[in-house]
């Protein structure tokens, strides 16, 4: 009887003690958020299976107010590449800048220019 007490003892112990080290140290950290993360703002990529080299890009301001559209045709928009998230947050900043500014309009080239469809693939 003593032995299964201690047995069940040591395994209780040994299953708190896994749980206290599992804790992270520092508490609850939250992850530096990925380097195409705009606080500006955010984009949404509208494509169709069927017509991959057509998009509708939007460009939403940080309180979720529609600022620009631009319908791309010629270039598929990759989101798994880096390149192409860095592309369309430099874009992102710029709309948002002029926005501010009062010189942006609500639809253009800003990424036909950016992307060039006859001379890079993304």
């Amino acid at each position: 009887m003593k032995k299964i007490k201690a047995t069940l003892f040591l395994v209780v112990a040994m299953f708190y003690g896994t749980i206290l080290l599992a804790q992270e140290p520092g508490g609850n950290v939250d992850p530096e958020p990925p380097r195409w993360h705009s606080d500006k703002g955010y984009w949404v990529i509208e494509s169709n299976v069927k017509t991959p080299h057509k998009s509708i890009v939007r460009f939403f301001s940080a309180d979720r107010q529609l600022i620009y559209t631009e319908n791309i045709n010629g270039v598929k928009l990759d989101c798994s590449k880096r390149k192409t998230l860095m592309k369309l947050k430099r874009v992102l900043e710029k709309v948002v800048d002029s926005y501010n500014a009062g010189e942006l309009q609500k639809s253009g080239t800003e990424i036909t220019t950016l992307f060039n469809s006859r001379k890079i693939r993304i």
